[in-house]
């Protein structure tokens, strides 16, 4: 069985789907919440036919709208220029959604039948590369029109199968690093060691040849095998983090540090070993924390926590005894974490406090059928309430508004002995610069200049962002003003 596939094993079974509600008129408008930012939950009836999206309010008690839209059963959605572009696995073709225009459907396109699209990537308003899993075509299309404007062959790098599994990608520093998982399914998709990073140049749209002394063209080997969860970006460093699964059942993956710019592997951060089981899915808010969710031996599901600088387990935010969790939201700026729970008799959305460890919902939040996917989005009119007051910690901001770079401050006999950090938020709750201290250390008075730049050295625009301050005893946060 495919395992990036959602099967219809329910439907097979004959067992009744339960959720099936209707649609909203095509007339309906968006709930309020939308224009200050919300979640984005594509959901299916456990079949790659019958899907839809929730949308919903992530303030407590957090309100939704269920079942607003259509999906195929087997959506993944991305935002990307206010927009939501869906990947339809099951039926190889790209739709937009468009909030403005009351989340219609504005455009679909064909990637090719069967193709079974994993991810986009965008490099501007009029280019982005598409991986298609069931080929080793790796398409290049203007995202105005949906025309393919490129095809780039990954054969070279196709296990025993005849296909590389292309699965993730991330652009930097002028390349294109695609995931190749190596899944050989005339045996029972086990990964074929080793796994590759395959390097794009978008200058040409050729194979970047990572060992020119090597005949032929080479590909980056990964530390371990099946690379399932995507590239994450740490905005402390810049480096590539890179979510492994290895054989389903065996201790074998972890998370990988890759630097994009020397091409070279720092091996792994933290082990399956060290997580229990099986990683499934991961992300990091700010570089320090990581957060994974985990298959255990008995099919249970878990949220574990990380130090992505040591390794070293920090705990569990959530947990079920059941194969139940299916993905996860890290939301910084309200401390919050949203679950998945795709639990048959009583699915919905949990929420968790990510400093707390507590469940803040009394048990799932329906949202109509069983939720599989979700995203962030800004709204028209993104405003993030301040979880404290900005003085609770003496966290200063200065000068407000700034032209380019701020200057933040905090108390460090309020902040307490133990690591400390700041996370920059945009208006959509995106992680977008992050710095570290060691509080009580006797340093005298926490002082961090920020340029007003992404890990990338980027120039980010004017707005308003959000400074999160996290420490032993608490966390504040501050809105900030950059005006260029």
């Amino acid at each position: 069985m495919n395992p990036y596939r959602t099967e219809s094993w329910l439907a097979l079974a004959g067992i009744a789907l339960l959720g099936l509600a209707s649609p909203p008129p095509a007339d309906a408008d968006p709930p309020d919440f939308v224009d200050s930012g919300y979640l984005f939950i594509a959901t299916s009836d456990y079949s790659t036919t019958a899907g839809a999206f929730t949308l919903m309010d992530p303030e407590s008690p957090w309100p939704q709208a269920d079942n607003y839209g259509i999906l195929s059963g087997d959506a993944i959605p991305h935002a990307y220029n206010g927009k939501i572009w869906i990947l339809d696995r099951a039926n190889g073709s790209l739709q937009v959604i468009d909030p403005q225009q009351d989340f219609g459907v504005t455009d679909e396109f064909s990637v090719g039948v069967d193709s079974n699209p994993q991810d986009i990537a965008f490099v501007s308003p009029a280019r982005a590369f598409v991986t298609r899993y069931e080929s080793t075509e790796l398409w290049e299309i203007d995202p105005r029109t949906g025309l393919q404007t490129d095809a780039i062959d990954l054969a070279l790098f196709a296990d025993t199968d005849g296909l590389p599994e292309m699965h993730q990608m991330a652009v930097y520093g002028g390349f294109l690093f695609v995931t190749l998982q190596q899944l050989d399914r005339d045996a029972y998709w086990e990964p074929v060691p080793p796994s590759y990073l395959a390097v794009i140049d978008l200058a040409t749209n050729e194979l970047h040849d990572v060992d020119p002394i090597t005949p032929g063209i080479q590909a980056i080997e990964l530390a371990a095998t099946n690379p399932n969860s995507g590239i994450v970006v740490d905005p402390q460093t810049g480096d590539f983090l890179i979510g492994e699964a290895g054989s389903y059942g065996a201790a074998d993956g972890g998370v990988e540090r890759f630097d994009p710019q020397t091409l070279t592997s720092a091996g792994m951060v933290v082990t399956e070993e060290e997580l229990g089981g099986n990683l499934d899915f991961w992300t990091t808010d700010d570089g320090l924390h990581g957060y994974g969710l985990v298959l255990g031996s008995m099919w249970e599901t878990e949220v574990r926590e990380f130090d992505l600088q040591t390794g070293a387990i920090v705990g569990t935010p959530a947990a079920s005894p059941a194969y139940a969790y299916s993905h996860f939201l890290i939301d910084c700026p309200r401390d919050q974490l949203f679950v998945s729970d795709r639990t048959y008799e009583n699915p919905g959305v949990r929420v968790f406090g990510l400093s707390t460890y507590g469940e803040l919902t009394s048990g799932p939040i329906d949202v109509g059928l069983y939720p599989y996917w979700l995203l962030a989005m800004p709204g028209t009119e993104a405003d993030i309430a301040d979880r404290l007051a900005p003085d609770a910690l003496g966290l200063d901001a200065y000068p407000q508004p700034a032209p380019g770079h701020v200057r933040l401050r905090f108390d460090p006999a309020a902040a307490g002995t133990g690591p400390v950090d700041i996370v920059i938020f945009d208006a959509g709750g995106r992680r977008v610069a992050a710095h570290t201290w060691l509080a009580g250390s006797g340093s005298g008075v926490p002082d961090w200049l920020w340029d007003g730049r992404d890990p990338a050295g980027r120039r980010l625009a004017s707005g308003s962002y959000w400074a999160r301050l996290r420490t032993p005893r608490g966390t504040a946060t501050r809105r900030l003003e950059l005006v260029r």
